[in-house]
């Protein structure tokens, strides 16, 4: 679903998602690679309308369908070329939508069992049909100046990550995938520098964003999922030296995925992936403690991340279910914050344990809302509603009815009940005019000059936080 696609800027994607199904159903026994491609749209288009069961049926039937079709680097070796460039980005579609859909029958998919087959060549090659390049497998140090080839390597190695590892491992594991994520930023291609993104095209510029915005996320994520006051739960097990490193970490990657957003302007208002929700998702949910800090310029710098975060999140949301879901999450991690009345001291690097580990007990799907993107769906986060209806729960509060608008309508194409304002933040800065907390006078979140925030990178600089490690030691732009 892009912004090209003038089925669904007509109304009509309903409409077709019925005639399509009626199709691919009709020839399901006689399995077919264009049949693979329907049920992966499908699906796709079910999740951005937030009926996951539907979601569910339609990938489980392009699962069958790439088993029954013998989707092995043997079986497609020999075919024509760039026929079996659209076979190879066919099978990676459904590998990285699967896999992104983690609480499905594929998430026990290993990415190693896939490591010779070749990822799929760059873009200029694919546009003209004549492929020239050898092609390059998930074994191959060497990369090319492919937007996919390089999705995929960023991607499977998240992918590897195991958050239900006892903490000596999880610690462990933590650093290696840190350390493979490093390599990848290291080594990827001039062609993706963010430093090069003012030059290109508009659809470049979106690739460009996008590969820095999921790195600097999943960075986030990884590390946030040991530190209690990110990640909203406790820890089994000490982490030490770990979890400070991880914090000034987790923070600092949440600070580049807003200013990404805010150094992008206008171009992720447009229909886009909705994994870029969940990225300004998460940053908003590791930014969101500093609001509170008695250091001005940091309160500040986080509330203006977060309003960025925040119009991503609503216009991403307007084509994405779950991602508007989530713009509804922030006010409820907001009002959980607020219940506990702390006031950071400082960054990340100058706080201590105490502070670091901050939490109110057990909240899973919390976690999950903040560390698995859908996972939250899966995560037994449904509460019945008003009207028999069901909503999606944080279990952060005994209030959750009015979480995720279960007092609102139904959402529909043509009149989303989603805020498109930032009424949130409004309300925020209104509350915090006649609030202080103990050794800390009344504070507005609004900056007392107008060029406190010039740049988007004025208020991201906290790289000597984060050394070179954890210690010294078809188109698949709607794939997620």
């Amino acid at each position: 679903m892009t912004q090209d696609n003038s089925i669904i800027d007509a109304g009509l994607a309903r409409e077709w998602a019925t005639e399509a199904r009626t199709l691919v159903f009709s020839e399901v026994e006689s399995p077919t690679e264009d049949n693979l491609v329907t049920f992966l749209n499908l699906g796709m288009f079910w999740c951005s309308q937030g009926e996951w069961q539907r979601m569910i049926i339609y990938l489980g039937n392009a699962s069958g369908t790439v088993r029954a079709l013998g989707f092995i680097p043997e079986s497609i070796a020999h075919e024509m070329p760039f026929e079996t460039e659209l076979s190879l980005r066919r099978f990676w579609a459904w590998f990285l939508i699967s896999q992104f859909i983690n609480w499905t029958d594929c998430s026990a998919m290993c990415i190693e069992h896939f490591e010779n087959i070749p990822l799929p060549c760059n873009e200029k090659e694919f546009d003209s049909g004549a492929l020239k390049s050898p092609p390059v497998s998930m074994r191959d140090r060497k990369r090319t100046d492919s937007f996919y080839a390089e999705m995929i390597r960023l991607c499977s190695i998240w992918l590897a990550h195991d958050d239900g590892l006892q903490i000596d491992k999880r610690l462990r594991s933590l650093q290696t995938l840190d350390t493979k994520l490093r390599v990848w930023q290291k080594d990827l291609p001039e062609v993706f520098a963010l430093s090069r993104a003012c030059i290109r095209s508009s659809k470049e510029k979106g690739q460009i964003f996008s590969l820095h915005i999921i790195y600097h996320q999943v960075m986030c994520a990884l590390h946030s999922s040991i530190v209690p006051l990110f990640s909203l739960n406790p820890l089994k097990g000490e982490c030490g030296l770990f979890q400070t490193t991880s914090a000034q970490t987790a923070f600092f990657h949440a600070q580049k995925v807003s200013s990404i957003f805010i150094q992008a302007g206008s171009l992720f208002r447009l229909p886009t992936v909705g994994f870029l929700g969940y990225a300004a998702y998460c940053s908003s949910a590791v930014q969101m403690p500093f609001l509170w800090c008695q250091k001005s310029h940091i309160r500040q710098s986080a509330y203006f991340n977060i309003e960025a975060n925040m119009e991503v999140l609503h216009a991403v949301g307007k084509h994405w279910k779950l991602v508007a879901i989530l713009a509804d999450f922030v006010p409820v991690l907001h009002k959980y914050h607020t219940g506990m009345a702390y006031s950071l001291a400082d960054e990340t690097k100058a706080l201590d344990g105490a502070e670091l580990n901050r939490n109110r007990g057990m909240r899973l799907r919390a976690r999950a809302s903040i560390l698995g993107y859908n996972k939250v769906v899966g995560y037994k986060g449904w509460k019945q509603g008003h009207g028999g209806k069901t909503c999606l729960d944080l279990d952060l509060d005994d209030d959750s009815e009015k979480q995720n608008g279960c007092e609102r309508n139904d959402f529909s194409e043509s009149d989303s009940p989603f805020p498109t304002n930032l009424d949130f933040l409004s309300s925020i800065l209104e509350a915090q005019k006649e609030c202080s907390f103990q050794g800390l006078d009344s504070f507005s979140f609004l900056p007392e000059t107008q060029n406190v925030v010039s740049t988007p990178n004025e208020y991201l600089d906290v790289s000597s936080q984060v050394g070179c490690g954890i210690l010294d030691t078809d188109d698949f732009s709607n794939l997620f």
